[in-house]
């Protein structure tokens, strides 16, 4: 449902990422459940079902980390809720390399002790 949630709050166009996409500008991707979503230089993505990465799947650093080495500074990546420290890496990498980072405030995220569902 995210994808739908995501495709009323934005003019951007938002799929669930299907294996061979080709990444283009406009579009918001998402990664499938229980799929990792990798990238080949070429912008072509690829759905993996390969092992958990910090007991997570769909895991943020691996597509983060070489999204960061194909776009540089043209990346774009958005961090909402999530599990432990998955993203970390890749958030690095995109920032050091000029990309844009937009995270959801803390505040706000499900597992946060600040967020007003767990009060």
């Amino acid at each position: 449902m995210l994808d739908q949630i995501l495709a009323r709050a934005t003019g951007l166009a938002v799929k669930l990422a299907e294996n061979d996409d080709h990444v283009e500008a406009g579009t918001v991707y998402l990664a499938p459940p229980d799929r990792h979503i990798l990238i080949g230089p070429r912008g072509h993505l690829r759905l993996s079902a390969s092992e958990r990465v910090r007991f997570v799947r769909p895991s943020a650093d691996l597509l983060f980390e070489p999204v960061a080495e194909v776009y540089g500074p043209r990346a774009i990546v958005c961090v909402l809720t999530g599990t432990g420290s998955d993203g970390a890496k890749g958030v690095d990498a995109v920032s050091a390399r000029g990309g844009i980072i937009i995270a959801q405030d803390p505040g706000t995220a499900r597992n946060s002790p600040a967020c007003p569902e767990r009060r």
